[in-house]
């Protein structure tokens, strides 16, 4: 990705699209964008009169709602191929900037909040602008200037690069790709220390990422780099059983061996995730595929209810029942733009034992480790108990692939007929199992 000519220089580019160092530099992007932006001073008479002459009239939304013709005259030009490119053109964001507007204000119209939306005209000024807005050293000049606010009135809960409490949050995740050293870190106590973070976030137009569990090993998808702020929730570390015992608080901080090991002196279990240190937040948000679902359904099937802060920083609770019911359910494996999840509530079920653990297998059984597998999933998960999750590793420096199995059954069978070919050294000689039957997932 990115331009060619920019690799060679080793200029940094936008990769997605044209950076302008190309321009400064006075050479051609290599990238093919099928919009250019053009000045108009850069244009010829023909070029120019064949837009004039191509002007399509379209509608204005009016404040009463109601819309009329006009005409518009968009700032680009449509090019079919690059060699229709113009010797001359300008910064392509701001088409690709236009060409965004224009998206939303025609997307707003599916949304059942569309009347807090209304398609205006952006002129160039404006598009620079917001662009400078976005440009790197703003972000970060931005993002250093928030932290100083915000640090007077949260000591407890912000860190900077020079504090130890920032490294640990900063490389608490699951790949070291996800180290990128943001300006700084909140890592907020309360649902209240979350709202006061979002407001002022949203006041300060601050780029900011949050990060549940940090499980997934993507560079961007739960951490930022020194162009804005982490929200870092691992101080929301409650566990609430309720009285009845049949729901459980788990605040967003949590991985699945926390609740797992909270709930074991009571003989209960969720509907959780398969590995323990996977967050409870983006595992939940995402769906979730727990051992537990052929019983029970995805784990989000068994969530009663979300504690939520809004963009606007209200917290609010979303079950099936209330008024944020439509945000319960887009939260249930609709993913994590809807709200900033602080605590979920859970469903429990009694578990006296379980039977988990790993086998690995010998080298040489790699057809019948590819058939235990395949009649697992055919004829075995008609057992509702049982579960697996095969693996199969190849390793560069270790030679031949190598086959492993986490091995599950909710009961107190460390031999079940449903997963016989898994654990029955006379099919698959083992090596170092460790399947056996288990107080809770993770003991």
């Amino acid at each position: 990705m990115g331009c060619l000519r920019c690799k060679k220089r080793r200029v940094k580019c936008e990769e997605c699209a044209p950076c302008g160092a190309c321009q400064r530099h006075d050479v051609p992007c290599s990238l093919d964008r099928s919009y250019r932006y053009v000045p108009e001073k850069s244009l010829s008479p023909a070029a120019t009169s064949s837009r004039a002459d191509t002007t399509q009239p379209v509608r204005k939304l009016e404040e009463d709602g109601t819309t009329k013709a006009t005409t518009a005259h968009p700032p680009f030009l449509l090019l079919s191929s690059p060699k229709a490119m113009p010797a001359d053109y300008g910064a392509c964001w701001i088409s690709d900037a236009e060409l965004m507007h224009h998206y939303a204000t025609v997307a707003y119209r599916t949304l059942s909040f569309s009347a807090h939306v209304a398609p205006t005209p952006m002129s160039e000024q404006r598009m620079r602008a917001a662009a400078f807005l976005h440009s790197p050293v703003k972000r970060q000049n931005d993002a250093a200037a928030f932290y100083s606010d915000f640090k007077d009135t949260h000591q407890n809960i912000t860190y900077l690069p020079d504090e130890a409490k920032y490294t640990e949050l900063n490389q608490d995740y699951f790949s070291a790709t996800s180290w990128l050293g943001p300006a700084c870190v909140i890592a907020p106590k309360t649902a209240s220390d979350v709202s006061d973070a979002v407001k002022a976030l949203v006041k300060g137009q601050i780029q900011f990422a949050i990060r549940g569990g940090g499980h997934m090993p993507i560079p961007n998808a739960a951490n930022i780099d020194s162009s804005g702020v982490l929200v870092a929730s691992a101080s929301l570390n409650q566990l609430i059983l309720d009285d009845e015992k049949e729901t459980i608080e788990v605040g967003s901080g949590n991985k699945w061996t926390n609740v797992y090991e909270y709930l074991e002196p009571y003989k209960l279990a969720v509907v959780g995730g398969r590995a323990g240190l996977v967050g409870v937040p983006g595992f939940l948000l995402g769906g979730g595929i727990s051992f537990f679902s052929n019983e029970y359904g995805r784990a989000s099937a068994n969530v009663v209810g979300f504690d939520c802060v809004l963009a606007n920083g209200d917290i609010v609770s979303a079950t099936a029942e209330n008024e944020f019911s439509d945000l319960f359910w887009a939260l249930r494996g609709g993913g994590n733009s809807f709200a900033i999840v602080t605590a979920v509530h859970l469903t429990t079920f009694s578990l006296p034992e379980v039977a988990v653990g790993e086998i690995s297998y010998e080298k040489n059984v790699a057809e019948k480790f590819l058939d235990s597998t395949y009649n697992f999933a055919k004829f075995g998960s008609e057992d509702f108990k049982a579960g697996i999750e095969p693996r199969v590793q190849w390793i560069p420096s270790m030679g031949d692939p190598s086959y492993h199995a986490i091995i599950f059954y909710n009961g107190d069978s460390a031999a079940p007929s449903s997963l016989d070919n898994f654990t029955n050294t006379d099919n698959m000689g083992q090596a170092s199992p460790t399947f056996r039957v288990r107080p809770s997932m993770y003991n």
